[in-house]
């Protein structure tokens, strides 16, 4: 028979049938370019030590619209496969270790991908793909993966670091035997979904809640698309069914907002209960509220406010009708105070007490005598009985604030000379004075038992203006009245 290609020198057999053109024994073309391997009926390409049927040592290609190779069991009761061994090593013993084999079991049978003696993934007749799940059913789901306790979950990473979706982000995803977790640069877990379904963020035990943030500053931002005025966003709350309540954000003018909280009643629907406006204004039951707090209501009991504690006092704001009522309706004091201090209470029976009020009572430290004549004397008030607020001294009281104040003057005057035509006794204030005119005309002598004289006004005083008290004796008759320590100078604020 012709021979084409290498000449016969190149091509050593055995033995050749010439009649058929059959080969007996071994077969080599070029050294190492074909062997065939007639005792262990291998075929070796590239190799002249073939280990198994077919040993390829170098590559395979096809420049056809063919197959390249088509493997095929015995018969049906086997399969047929490929094993890819490893390529480094001197000699064919160094290459015995299987590093990727496919294994094909029929038209209706799986794809199996196996390492060694181990299948780790198969593509089922559905085209299911299992991973790790050895010859276990892979049920509905288009990818399963099956770990054991030593191989658990899935790492997606890219640079060693996390993986890129689109070139927009770092994305990472581990899944372990309880939870599901994200993570970012340099591995570093950013979120997780445990094994209750329940969200952490920036946590790793967000146990018993459905979502928990944690961050030295945990901020969760709730923003619209455009800056319209009106537009709003929302954090709503509810069922299945219904919502329930909510809180709403809208947009009013450039950069503010209204923040709106809205409930439903039991069968209604939900509505607004109460607004902070842009302004910082605080409304409840009136979405337009004009001050620091403003509640509103159609019924008394509605607009109305009560503080309480658990176990004793209550105050409560009651608007009823044309009238507004505020006060404690428990068996307890209404107090007020200022810089953390009572200045008012009204006990049980309705008692209204002012402990710093201003209010003083002054009497002489001992007898004013013979007061001298054509003078203008000022009485001397030397001994305080009370003096709230320290507003009295040097026989002068000074007004706080300004007011209405109740002032009080008692003159005992004794040893007033006959030949006096007349005493002008004077509360003297920085707005006006306040007289009262003794004529001792009618006095057929001296009156040595005295007489007592007084002044009543409610004067009004601005906040630093004084009152004092001033007794003039004209011309005329002798040096001997004498003003006695009975008397007393007294006043309080009145409103």
């Amino acid at each position: 028979m012709p021979y084409v290609g290498k000449k016969p020198a190149d091509i050593i057999a055995t033995a050749v049938d010439t009649t058929t053109g059959t080969f007996s024994g071994d077969l080599t073309v070029d050294t190492s370019t074909l062997y065939v391997d007639s005792a262990n009926n291998r075929v070796g390409v590239g190799t002249v030590s073939p280990a198994h049927a077919l040993d390829v040592n170098g590559s395979l290609s096809s420049n056809g619209n063919e197959n390249v190779m088509r493997i095929a069991a015995a018969d049906s009761t086997q399969a047929g496969g490929i094993n890819i061994n490893s390529v480094y090593g001197a000699t064919a013993s160094s290459r015995v270790t299987t590093i990727f084999s496919i294994d094909g079991q029929g038209q209706d049978a799986p794809l199996a991908f196996g390492n060694g003696t181990t299948e780790a993934m198969r593509i089922d007749s559905s085209g299911r793909v299992g991973i790790g799940t050895g010859d276990t059913a892979i049920g509905d789901r288009m990818l399963r993966i099956h770990h054991s306790s030593s191989q658990k979950g899935i790492i997606l990473v890219e640079n060693n670091s996390s993986m890129s979706l689109s070139g927009v982000a770092n994305f990472g995803g581990q899944i372990d035997a309880s939870s599901l977790k994200f993570v970012g640069d340099s591995n570093t877990e950013r979120m997780r979904i445990d094994s209750s379904g329940n969200v952490g963020i920036g946590t790793s035990s967000p146990a018993g809640y459905r979502l928990h943030v944690a961050d030295g500053t945990p901020t969760i931002r709730i923003s619209g698309t455009a800056e319209t005025a009106g537009l709003s966003q929302n954090l709503i709350f509810g069922t299945p069914t219904y919502n329930r309540a909510s809180i709403q954000s809208t947009n009013v003018g450039t950069q503010g907002a209204d923040l709106k909280f809205y409930t439903a009643p039991s069968g209604g629907n939900a509505a607004e209960r109460m607004r902070i406006d842009s302004s910082g204004n605080v409304g409840i039951g009136t979405s337009s509220p004009s001050y620091g707090i403003s509640v509103q209501s159609a019924t008394d009991t509605s607009a109305s406010g009560s503080f309480k504690r658990t176990s004793g006092s209550e105050i409560r704001i009651l608007p009823q009708g044309v009238q507004a009522n505020i006060g404690t309706y428990t068996n307890h004091p209404l107090v007020f105070n200022t810089n953390s201090t009572e200045r008012m209470a009204i006990d049980v029976n309705g008692h209204v007490t002012m402990p710093y009020q201003p209010s003083f009572l002054a009497r002489p430290s001992s007898r004013q005598s013979n007061l001298a004549i054509n003078t203008t004397h000022t009485i001397a008030f030397g001994t305080e009985v009370f003096d709230r607020g320290a507003d009295f001294a040097s026989s002068t009281f000074t007004a706080p604030i300004e007011g209405l104040y109740q002032l009080n003057v008692q003159l005992l005057i004794q040893q007033m000379d006959s030949a006096t035509d007349y005493y002008y006794i004077n509360l003297k204030t920085s707005n006006r004075n306040y007289d009262q005119y003794w004529d001792n005309d009618d006095k057929a002598g001296d009156n040595s038992n005295g007489a007592g004289v007084s002044i009543v006004v409610l004067a009004d005083m601005d906040a630093g203006d004084t009152a004092f008290v001033q007794i003039i004796v004209p011309n005329s008759g002798s040096a001997q009245m004498d003003v006695e320590t009975a008397s007393a100078f007294s006043g309080f604020l009145a409103c």
